[in-house]
């Protein structure tokens, strides 16, 4: 008896159903941990399931005999491995399976199926294989209620709401930030936290009225995470958009918002969890997809989804993407996932050499929200010397820092890392700018770096490009499962005993002139100037703490600007 299978984003791959391969090998079977994982979740047979139910007791025979041949299969594999093997029973896997059990048993009222959902209920619910708060030990609690609630069990169905409100609370904060460090898995936690608010209201268990509270407080969380493109803003093991689970872009969340909920109030949103989103606005006076969007990453160090991207730094500007993070593609270990979650894909300031402590903690130390921009300052220690990253974000202009490391008596190699979207080329690069024009013709992205000299600073510069590099891996992103593109990757090396490195990143549309000048202001301050066509925006920099205010911006008189940003 054959068959196709397509599970998400992977190939569609003839079956047996005689001989499935769930032991990962032989006809059918992909070498790929998430195929697996999804194959043993059985969430495939679901559409057996529902085409059965659609089809009623006649016409669904065919739907529910096949449904019921997969899952005895499965159980007759399980029971001849002698024990319970991974990927088969991890949490994922099995909580997954448990729900498909338990729709298969509305429908095969037998005493295998009720044996099954006995057994994975025991086992979802077990704290011997709970996998903890975050998604896998959710579905593990959702797959164990709904075990629990079918075969009437009291003391599980207990066991499984306090659970479910014990990871919640630990998984979405106060301000609706998730625990993933990943934004593309805002939207799972919210799919799974609808399930449980809606067995919950089934059920009447009044829990459901504190998590749709929660719930509320995620939405604005992910509208926060989507670029004006509409896509997410990719940040830790996520995608641009859901299309492998058939939503389509995040955008379509913000045209079925209720009007209570959008636009989100604020602009700019710091979350303790670890996230900086901020925008030029959410459409009111120009097209949403003409708005400019920046996010940076803190916080505590790397966990579940994460990546090292502390101090990572996106800007989404004139319609598309121009400094971007390097992505996510899948989960398939290897030398193109090491480096994704390395501070290597990211645009930090690195040191070369020396090991990266991602359990380090990254604070945000200050944080200025002014009419026009923003200020903020991060600070840790992940490579064992203090490391300091300053930023000015001004709307729909450009975006200034200084990164500054290291300490007297000993030679580091720094390495500003910038990341740059694929539909760039390089056209012009000196030992302190770099140029790029977009395929479209219409928009240069401009890197400059300046010298700040202080008497403790010294040392050799130098720039290093990747394309596309593959030994080692470098110059790529990532947009989907198995993809690994060729984009621009820029780094400014300095090699010395500290580093002071300001750089402004600005976007010209086709036509326009760029011109820029740094000079003294007072003993520790400095004036940036930078001219865009007839625009111009002059920052204050302090050369001894990296301070950035703005001084004058198009269309805003430079002592009005100076009474907002001074102190």
């Amino acid at each position: 008896m054959q068959g196709s299978l397509k599970l998400f984003t992977h190939r569609r791959t003839e079956l047996d159903w005689n001989d499935i391969p769930w032991s990962g090998v032989g006809k059918g079977a992909i070498d790929h941990p998430s195929w697996r994982m999804w194959l043993h979740s059985l969430k495939w047979v679901d559409q057996l399931v529902a085409g059965s139910l659609r089809s009623g007791p006649e016409g669904g025979s065919s739907f529910r005999e096949l449904a019921v041949k997969v899952a005895q299969s499965w159980i007759a594999w399980d029971q001849s491995q002698g024990a319970k093997t991974l990927p088969a029973w991890d949490g994922h896997a099995s909580g997954l399976r448990l729900t498909t059990l338990v729709g298969l048993a509305e429908l095969v009222d037998e005493p295998w199926i009720r044996n099954a959902v006995r057994a994975h209920t025991i086992h979802c619910l077990s704290d011997d294989f709970f996998d903890g708060h975050w998604n896998h030990g959710v579905v593990q609690s959702i797959g164990g209620l709904a075990g629990a609630l079918l075969l009437n069990l009291p003391e599980e169905i207990k066991r499984a709401r306090s659970r479910l409100m014990d990871s919640f609370s630990v998984m979405i904060d106060s301000e609706g930030a998730v625990n993933e460090q990943a934004t593309g898995y805002g939207r799972y936690v919210a799919r799974l936290l609808e399930t449980v608010v809606s067995l919950f209201d089934q059920n009447g268990f009044q829990e459901h009225i504190q998590l749709q509270k929660s719930l509320a407080k995620l939405r604005q969380f992910i509208y926060h995470s989507i670029e004006p493109s509409g896509d997410y803003v990719q940040l830790g093991d996520s995608y641009p958009n859901d299309e492998s689970s058939g939503e389509g872009k995040p955008r379509s969340w913000f045209d079925s918002a209720d009007d209570a909920e959008f636009p989100p109030a604020a602009r700019v949103k710091v979350y303790r969890e670890g996230y900086v989103f901020g925008r030029s606005g959410w459409g009111e006076s120009r097209p949403f997809s003409d708005e400019s969007f920046y996010s940076v990453r803190f916080g505590r160090g790397r966990v579940i989804h994460g990546h090292n991207d502390h101090m990572s730094v996106t800007w989404y500007d004139h319609g598309r993407n121009l400094i971007i993070d390097s992505g996510h593609s899948g989960y398939a270990p290897g030398v193109v996932r090491d480096h994704l979650r390395s501070p290597s894909a990211h645009n930090v300031l690195e040191i070369v050499g020396h090991r990266h402590d991602w359990s380090v903690a990254t604070s945000l130390t200050s944080h200025q929200q002014r009419e026009h921009s923003s200020f903020y300052e991060f600070e840790d220690s992940a490579y064992g010397v203090k490391r300091t990253r300053t930023m000015l974000a001004v709307d729909k202009g450009p975006l200034i820092f200084v990164d500054r490391a290291g300490q007297n008596g000993r030679q580091y190699h720094f390495r500003q890392l910038w990341h740059i979207a694929p539909e760039f080329e390089l056209a012009e690069s000196s030992q302190d700018m770099v140029r790029f024009s977009s395929a479209r013709g219409d928009l240069e992205l401009v890197l400059i770096r300046f010298h700040v000299t202080r008497e403790n600073l010294h040392g050799h510069s130098g720039m290093s490009y990747w394309r596309g590099n593959l030994e080692p891996v470098q110059g790529i992103v990532a947009r989907r499962e198995g993809e690994a593109l060729p984009a621009p990757c820029v780094g400014f090396d300095v090699k010395g005993e500290q580093v002071f490195l300001l750089t402004a990143a600005v976007a010209v549309p086709a036509g326009e002139d760029l011109g820029w000048s740094l000079r003294s202001d007072t003993d520790t301050t400095c004036v940036l100037r930078i001219h865009v066509g007839q625009d111009s925006f002059s920052i204050d920099v302090n050369r001894m703490t990296g301070m950035l205010s703005l001084r004058s911006r198009p269309g805003f008189p430079a002592d009005l600007q100076r009474k907002w940003d001074k102190p």
